[in-house]
């Protein structure tokens, strides 16, 4: 008996506590809807920029690969390398050797154009030009030679600057001297013609005034007339002899070999890469060297092209040494081009493997360490300029008719609505100018919508026919 009694007055203590004791899933079923509340957001009033953020690769203005293709004295051995002096890394001063290809240096000097020919005695151009101007910068004038003509004191300020780095320049000529030899001979059998002409023309003068007078003269004056013919021929000859000579000894002197000089734009310069050693034969590539400042590469797609132009402010921030440094937009690009990167990498343009060159200039110099490394870039593509109220995108609603407008929320629940003109958009936040001067204002709290799914009646959701911008 006391055992059924207690059983049952456990079970009337459970059925009580089951009308009392409910589940949060009941609860919330038998709950009615809550009541809606607007969520909001103050009105700011500051600068609003628009920024497009990708990934650039530092890059000098100036990238040489040094793959020079000569043989030893030219003899048409295979070319090795034979010394490196230098090391990746390294710094690069003009008129210093890079590396020696079977005993023949190859050294750096300061231009713009490329190595592209010979530079013999007797050339003229703007590459010639170039070579005189690098070595007057080192100290070996070229002053008496006409400008961008490779004269007899550029043959001297070439033969001085192989001297001073330890080498005998390459001869112009491989005929060890025998031209000018020649033509120094012909210029001495000419002059010796010319002597032997003088000798028989004042003969033949002297044979015609021993002619008696009255008597016939025609021998002796036709011996004059010959001897003074044959002197003119002797003084023609003489003359051209005279002029092989002179083309000959132009010609003759020491040479630049394209396969001997880098000309960089800008120095110091840096080693990137060294991929010979001692005794390798040379290949595609035994060196890399970059010159110039270094800049900021990056490739972007076809629509944030259209947001950049020249000029415009950017920053850049290197991880490797933790620095942001402020840069603008050097060029942008009108064509997209190949990148050339892989599918991995952060700065692959989105549409089909193609984007737009950007170059950046950094407002100060970046450490030369950070050439080829990855860099983030931020650019300003735009910006007010000034402050602006400031509110987020959500908050601005279009009408049916085009206009654009923000609900304010009032003391008491209400609301208001301020019809807005918009002047720029970037980071989630728009820059709104009223229609109603002083209608909104810093701190007003703008309505970015409500905490149910719909609308309450009144709130402020986006009406039937309107549509949050973006």
């Amino acid at each position: 008996m006391g055992v059924v009694a207690t059983a049952t007055l456990f079970s009337a203590a459970g059925v009580g506590a089951g009308m009392w004791i409910k589940s949060p899933a009941q609860r919330a079923a038998e709950a009615g809807p809550p009541r809606q509340s607007v969520l909001t957001r103050p009105v700011e009033k500051r600068v609003l920029t628009s920024d497009v953020v990708t990934r650039g690769k530092v890059m000098a203005g100036q990238t040489v690969t040094v793959a020079p293709q000569a043989s030893a004295g030219g003899e048409g051995g295979a070319p090795v390398v034979s010394r490196v002096p230098k090391k990746a890394g390294d710094s690069i001063r003009p008129g210093e050797v890079l590396i020696e290809i079977s005993g023949r240096p190859v050294f750096a000097l300061e231009g713009r154009v490329p190595a592209y020919r010979d530079l013999k005695p007797g050339a003229q151009g703007q590459d010639v030009r170039q070579l005189q101007d690098a070595l007057g910068r080192l100290g070996f004038s070229t002053g008496s030679d006409e400008r961008g003509v490779f004269g007899s004191a550029t043959k001297k300020a070439l033969r001085d600057f192989y001297a001073s780095i330890g080498y005998e320049p390459p001869s112009a000529t491989d005929d060890d001297g025998a031209a000018v030899k020649a033509a120094a001979a012909a210029v001495r059998a000419a002059a010796r013609a010319v002597e032997d002409a003088q000798t028989a023309l004042s003969d033949a003068y002297y044979a015609l005034g021993k002619v008696p007078e009255g008597t016939d003269r025609t021998e002796a004056t036709n011996a004059v007339k010959n001897a003074r013919r044959t002197l003119d021929r002797a003084i023609e000859d003489r003359r051209t002899a005279q002029g092989e000579l002179a083309e000959a000894q132009a010609a003759e002197g020491p040479e630049l070999p394209a396969s001997e000089v880098v000309f960089l734009s800008g120095f110091p310069a840096r080693v990137d890469t060294v991929g010979g050693r001692v005794g390798s034969p040379v290949g595609e590539s035994v060196m890399t060297v970059s010159a110039g400042e270094l800049v900021v590469h990056t490739y972007v797609n076809a629509l944030q092209v259209k947001l950049l132009k020249e000029g415009q402010p950017a920053e850049i921030y290197a991880e490797l040494d933790r620095k942001k440094t402020t840069a603008r937009l050097l060029s942008v690009a009108t064509a997209p081009t190949a990148a050339g990167r892989g599918e991995d990498d952060e700065r692959q343009p989105a549409a089909g493997g193609e984007g737009y060159l950007v170059v950046l200039r950094p407002g100060s110099a970046l450490a030369a360490g950070l050439s080829g490394q990855d860099v983030r870039v931020t650019i300003q593509a735009a910006s007010t300029g000034t402050e602006q109220l400031i509110v987020p995108v959500t908050a601005v609603t279009a009408g049916r008719r085009g206009t654009l407008h923000v609900t304010v929320a009032t003391p008491n629940n209400g609301q208001r609505r301020v019809e807005v003109r918009e002047l720029t958009s970037g980071g989630g936040y728009v820059a709104v100018d009223p229609l109603e001067p002083g209608a909104l204002s810093p701190g007003d709290q703008v309505v970015t919508g409500v905490t149910a799914q719909e609308s309450a009646p009144g709130g402020g959701g986006a009406r039937d026919g309107e549509a949050t911008s973006s």
